[in-house]
């Protein structure tokens, strides 16, 4: 009985060493190429709003003038704070990631370069429930599948 168990094992482990996932879409990634030094990855935003403040739209000037120089894919991603409805949160995320986007399009960024993402309350970077923590949290950031050219 010893033997058939050993071999069911070994059958196993091979039959999974084997098996390898797909290769995920490029924006799919579980991860990131970090931004160039100097980069501001991110833009914040207000409870609840999907407002762009003078700062947030220097930024995104900022970010227009890079991918002028080097054409590249990049994600937009969208977060939100962890209060609220987390099907409300997610669409919120959508919708800040979609108003970068168009922003960015509006600056001349060529629209197949940039896709949005939200992923509303799920990757906080601050934690903690005070206000500066979710203040952090309520962000678009660039991100890169790939090394920027």
């Amino acid at each position: 009985m010893m033997p058939r168990v050993w071999l069911a094992l070994i059958a196993l482990l091979v039959c999974t060493a084997q098996a390898q996932p797909p290769a995920p879409y490029p924006y799919e990634r579980p991860y990131t190429i970090p931004a160039p030094p100097g980069f501001p990855d991110r833009v914040l935003f207000g409870p609840g709003t999907i407002a762009l403040s003078p700062g947030s739209q220097m930024i995104i000037r900022r970010w227009a003038a890079f991918f002028a120089e080097h054409p590249h894919a990049a994600v937009i991603e969208g977060h939100a704070d962890d209060p609220g409805d987390d099907d409300a949160n997610l669409a919120l995320a959508a919708r800040r990631a979609e108003m970068v986007r168009e922003a960015l399009i509006a600056l001349g960024v060529p629209a197949t370069n940039l896709r949005p993402r939200a992923f509303g309350n799920t990757r906080p970077i601050a934690h903690g429930g005070d206000l500066a923590a979710r203040a952090e949290n309520r962000r678009v950031v660039v991100t890169f599948p790939t090394a920027p050219r």
